[in-house]
């Protein structure tokens, strides 16, 4: 099976609970905010990709398009 990658939406204090939290139970975490300032990744060393982006073009690019993300 593929492995499962939670995708975080918005670099702020929730996703920094969440990403350690994620990588610890095994999940591969991506972590996406459209403001670079808090799109750092050193502000996520858990994650295993931070992307600073406009939401909407990671939810077209998304392969999960057309489908719930939670």
């Amino acid at each position: 099976m593929p492995q499962a990658t939670p995708v975080l939406f918005g670099a702020v204090y929730l996703s920094k609970s969440l990403a350690p939290l994620a990588k610890r139970v095994g999940f591969r975490v991506v972590v996406v905010d459209d403001r670079a300032f808090f799109a750092d990744p050193g502000l996520f060393p858990d994650a295993d990709e931070v992307i600073v982006a406009e939401f909407d073009v990671v939810f077209q690019s998304s392969p999960c398009t057309g489908t719930r993300m939670w």
